[in-house]
């Protein structure tokens, strides 16, 4: 499989590494791309089956599966295409694709949470994980959700009808925030920007700032949008599409990850270049401040330790990261508890003394937000 496939791919390779079998990652070039020569070494060795997913959910690189599946099926492989993010938004016909299996899920296209499909071209491919009946083939054995199957068909059918035409309104979309974003933050950068793309997705780092920070403030902005990046063991991460694409570290964190769906129109568009710049502004002047308090330019100089949850003393894994470590420059040790002791609790006023006040408020949850 390829090195940015979705995590529940990965994941499922993993498992089976666990249990004694071989996982080979193939590697991808700075546009997303899978390494055609490694998936060559791949089925050289020997392998038993090969996952590629033709849309990426993060940067929406469209891979080039007709050609994959030809290799693949030369060498006698079997080859798994994850179609979630291609069906309904590029020309996605299996007529061209000589892929064994082929899944979608119900929920990308307007289908009900919870169903999906798994196309098997060769029943010798795939076996049962769960027995007891003979439905659908005996591949998935268990009364059928008859509803949802109603209901998937029914948005398949209408997702193939309107494709043209959606992926035609998603371009323009995403074409003309990027256009507009280059224009208003000039530093930003589009992941993947001069590969084959599908329409309905985009991949912006912002340097000099943090996607959890910006998602905050987004948020609150009353706009929708993800990240490419994760938070682990109080730190926010690069995510591993952008890593494995090469992304500098330092834009892999500040990545965030438009979509757009049937209902986005050009004025959400005009709401997320209206609202960004103030918010890239005010990330980026709390992260000169913390720079200078983890170089010494605060009370107490010297490095300070990481930031902690100020709840229960563990690693903290949202965007208020950088406010808990301003809040402990502030106010010095916890107790065993991870509490501030009372008479040293974080001040508006002394917190405010590095940046304009009015760049703060107090926010519903009772703490200070910018």
């Amino acid at each position: 499989m390829s090195a940015i496939e979705h995590k529940a791919v990965l994941a499922a390779a993993h498992a089976v590494a666990h249990l004694g079998g071989e996982e080979i990652i193939l590697p991808v070039n700075g546009l997303g791309e899978v390494s055609e020569d490694a998936l060559g070494e791949a089925l050289a060795r020997g392998v038993a089956v090969v996952s590629v997913m033709w849309v990426n959910n993060e940067i929406g690189v469209v891979q080039p599966v007709g050609r994959l599946a030809a290799r693949c099926r030369e060498a006698g492989v079997p080859f798994h295409v994850d179609g979630v993010q291609a069906f309904g938004k590029i020309p996605a016909s299996l007529h061209d694709v000589a892929c064994t299996l082929f899944t979608i899920s119900g929920h990308k296209i307007g289908a009900p949470k919870g169903i999906g499909a798994l196309v098997v071209r060769d029943r010798h491919a795939v076996e049962a994980i769960l027995h007891g009946g003979g439905q659908q083939f005996g591949i998935r054995p268990g009364t059928e959700n008859v509803p949802g199957i109603v209901g998937l068909g029914a948005a398949v059918e209408l997702a193939a009808r309107e494709q043209a035409a959606f992926a035609a309104r998603a371009a323009a979309l995403r074409d003309e925030l990027e256009r507009r974003l280059l224009a208003v933050v000039p530093d930003a950068v589009i992941n993947g920007a001069h590969g084959r793309r599908a329409p309905h997705v985009t991949s912006v780092s912002i340097p000099g700032t943090d996607s959890e920070a910006l998602l905050m403030h987004l948020d609150l902005a009353g706009i929708a949008c993800s990240s490419g990046s994760a938070c682990s063991t109080g730190a926010v991460e690069p995510s591993h599409v952008l890593t494995a694409m090469g992304v500098p570290r330092e834009l892999g964190v500040a990545a965030l990850r438009f979509s757009f769906g049937k209902q986005n129109t050009a004025e959400d568009v005009e709401a997320v270049v209206g609202a960004l710049p103030k918010i890239v502004e005010k990330v980026r002047a709390l992260a000169a401040v913390l720079h200078r308090a983890e170089h010494g330019g605060g009370r107490g100089g010297g490095r300070r330790r990481a930031p902690q949850d100020c709840r229960k003393g563990q690693g903290t894994s949202c965007g208020l990261a950088p406010m808990i470590e301003t809040w402990n420059a502030e106010c010095g040790t916890r107790n065993s508890r991870g509490e501030f002791p009372r008479k040293s609790r974080p001040r508006i006023s002394t917190i405010a003394r590095s940046v304009p006040r009015s760049a703060f408020r107090v926010s519903p949850l009772g703490g200070v937000a910018r």
